[in-house]
Parts: C-alpha cells; structure tokens; sequence
C-alpha cells in the first residue's frame, strides 16, 4: 500500500476544521510524511441534510452545526485556506 489520499474526519458533520483540536495537522504531516500524498480533499456537508438523519439518530456527535455563523460558501473559503495554509507550512518544512 500506498497513501494517495488524505481525509480527516470528526463526529460532526459540518466538518473536521471547525472542530479540530490539533489532530489534523498531526495526522496531515504524518500523511506527508509517507512521500505518496498526491490529494487532499476539502468537504463540507450541511449539518442538517436530511440524507444525513441516519447519522444523527446513530450518533449525537453527528449534526453539530459548528459553522459560527457563516454561510455555506464561508465555511468552504474558510476550509481551502486553512488547508492551503497547512500544505505550505508542509512545503516550506521540506516535508511534500
């Protein structure tokens, strides 16, 4: 096995970087690390799709609207410069 892909993942369905605590740049460079990272994905779903009311009878984790607030559209900006800002802070380390 290779590792092409890295996608981090909370108990929340907004998304993991409005809910991260330092996890994700820990198991980010871990991923880079490997040498094979080609793809790092940017999701968000809404926290009250209901495609997702499965998940949130399952688990009370899931549905949390971590948003603070922003639009949809916010929330994606948000994330892709968070990320971008990761993987230069990886780049600029020598670690991609």
């Amino acid at each position: 096995g290779e590792l092409g892909c890295f996608h981090a993942s909370a108990k929340t369905t907004r998304g993991c970087l409005t809910t991260d605590d330092g996890w994700i740049g820990s198991l980010l460079t871990a991923a880079a690390r490997t040498g094979t990272l080609q793809h790092v994905f940017v999701e968000l779903f809404r926290h009250d799709d209901p495609a997702l009311e499965g998940l949130r009878n399952l688990d009370p984790g899931h549905g949390i609207d971590t948003t603070d607030g922003r639009t949809y559209n916010q929330a994606v900006a948000d994330g892709l410069a968070d990320t971008a800002h990761r993987l230069n802070n990886l780049k600029a380390r020598g670690i991609l």
